[in-house]
């Protein structure tokens, strides 16, 4: 069988969730992260351990699907969907996050209103 890759991973961040994928990681309320998830239970913590698990689990994915497929390098890009009304601290907590499961290139999407 043909190990296919998947395209960048898929980063949501609307002001009531946190979506990895399809999958949602973490609520959030008012887009705001509450400190109960992120590290130490601390509110000027930027780590948050369930947004980190989850995209580790896709990078650890891409990585052995790399290991077959040459023509599906690990690349390190995340794609970014973000409301417009997200606090800059919550994105910055998300991508630093992001960061630390090494996916340090971001493409950020952009989604218009109909």
């Amino acid at each position: 069988t043909q190990l296919v890759p998947q395209d960048n991973i898929g980063l949501s961040i609307s002001m009531k969730e946190v979506l990895v994928g399809e999958r949602r990681v973490i609520e959030i309320r008012d887009g705001i992260i509450p400190a109960a998830v992120k590290e130490g239970g601390k509110a000027d913590s930027f780590y948050v351990a369930a947004v980190y698990d989850a995209l580790k689990r896709e990078v650890d994915k891409q990585k052995y699907i790399a290991q077959f497929n040459k023509n599906a390098p690990f690349t390190g890009r995340v794609n970014v969907v973000a409301d417009k009304r997200i606090p800059y601290r919550t994105l910055m907590e998300v991508l630093y996050t992001a960061g630390q499961a090494e996916l340090g290139e971001y493409k950020f999407m952009v989604m218009k209103n109909e």
